[in-house]
């Protein structure tokens, strides 16, 4: 009887040393795998940083900024306001555009621009990319990039004096909508 638990115990013995063998395998296998995975994954998200660095996105934005705030400035004054409350808007844009500034840093949203470009390229995409950029001609449009920008928001702004007459015209409506809406609410 002994002998028959002893052979029973090393048989099932045997398949747990199997099996902790088996799982122990199983488990570096997929280790391995993952750690491939993961490296592949850096190694896109690598180049995907050197794209965005490459082209120069850590400068745009604050490139925009400091276009765009003149312009928005420059829109305010063209409205129907006074000098005092002109000093105030200004005062207050400034503290809205540096907010934006800093919200809006390339080191806050870094993270979040290499998701992107990452959900939407391949990997050979973006190596494609990288040699276009590094081209000539790559280089010639990143360095034309800004210059577009500015020209872009010139054109934008002039439009935007065309048509901030009919702004103001239906903000005074909604204004007065506001107003008589609130009478009518309050007896």
């Amino acid at each position: 009887m002994n002998f028959k638990y002893e052979l029973k115990s090393a048989i099932v013995g045997g398949k747990k040393m199997k099996n902790i063998k088996f799982m122990a395998l199983l488990f570096v296998a997929t280790l391995f795998c993952s750690l491939g995975v993961f490296a592949k994954e850096e190694s896109f998200r690598d180049s995907v940083e050197k794209l965005l660095l490459l082209t120069q996105q850590d400068k745009i934005a604050n490139q925009v900024f400091e276009q765009v705030k003149p312009m928005v400035l420059q829109q305010l004054s063209l409205t129907n306001i006074s000098k005092e409350q002109s000093v105030i808007i200004d005062k207050f844009m400034n503290k809205i555009f540096d907010a934006l500034k800093d919200e809006m840093s390339w080191d806050k949203m870094k993270v979040d621009y290499i998701q992107i470009y990452m959900s939407v390229y391949t990997k050979e995409e973006i190596q494609q990319l990288i040699a276009f950029y590094q081209s000539p001609i790559g280089q010639k449009m990143i360095e034309k990039t800004p210059l577009l920008i500015q020209q872009s928001m010139i054109v934008n702004q002039k439009n935007m004096k065309r048509i901030l007459p009919k702004i103001q015209e239906i903000s005074q409506e909604m204004i007065t909508e506001m107003m008589q809406a609130s009478k009518e609410g309050n007896p």
